[in-house]
């Protein structure tokens, strides 16, 4: 009897896409929790109808299981489909430049809210050991600006937060005089005011 090649095999490579097992799919620890169903339906829709067109984007990791740095919400699509696998391009790295892809490819390929971008900032910080400088520089910014931005982590009141979160802009909860907003007394005045100036 042959006996089995217990030797474990070597990280995929660079760039090679595999079809890969949805539960061995992890998310991004950046990644907020919150998903728009809106947009996830109608990606379920899309895959349903044409397939999955872009590979997802993964980094390999020690215990078997693939990080996800881009298609979260692809991979929920087709997890709601059902399907057992998803294509997924591999990226062997280290954490440093996993935080580094996990926020530009989503700075390319989606809007962020600005508690989105926020809390990626943070993270860089944190677990990345970024400097204000560094996270500027990622988003094309001065580190004022990084600085201004994190604010919305503390600042802000936690209905606004949690309206900037999900993307709510019809909330008729929403405060009438808005807190670190002087002189903003209704949505849009808001919107202008955190847009210019975090």
């Amino acid at each position: 009897m042959k006996e089995k090649d217990s030797t474990p095999q070597d990280p995929p490579q660079e760039g090679t896409v595999l079809a890969l097992p949805c539960h061995k799919l992890v998310e991004h620890p950046l990644r907020l929790a919150y998903y728009n169903q809106t947009h996830l339906a109608g990606l379920t829709h899309f895959i349903k109808v044409s397939g999955l067109l872009e590979p997802i984007l993964v980094q390999p990791l020690e215990d078997g299981n693939y990080q996800i740095l881009n298609g979260h919400y692809r991979v929920r699509a087709v997890r709601r489909l059902r399907h057992k696998t998803i294509l997924g391009r591999t990226y062997p790295c280290d954490q440093h430049s996993a935080l580094i892809i996990f926020c530009t490819s989503n700075l390319l390929t989606k809007n962020l809210s600005a508690l989105e971008e926020a809390m990626m900032m943070q993270g860089l910080i944190k677990e990345g050991g970024f400097s204000l400088a560094e996270v500027g520089k990622l988003w094309g910014h001065s580190k004022s600006w990084v600085s201004r931005r994190l604010k919305l982590l503390t600042a802000l009141d936690t209905s606004v937060k949690r309206a900037l979160n999900e993307g709510d802009s019809q909330d008729p909860a929403w405060p009438r005089s808005w807190p670190g907003c002087p002189g903003a007394t209704t949505k849009p005045e808001y919107w202008l005011w955190l847009n210019d100036t975090i």
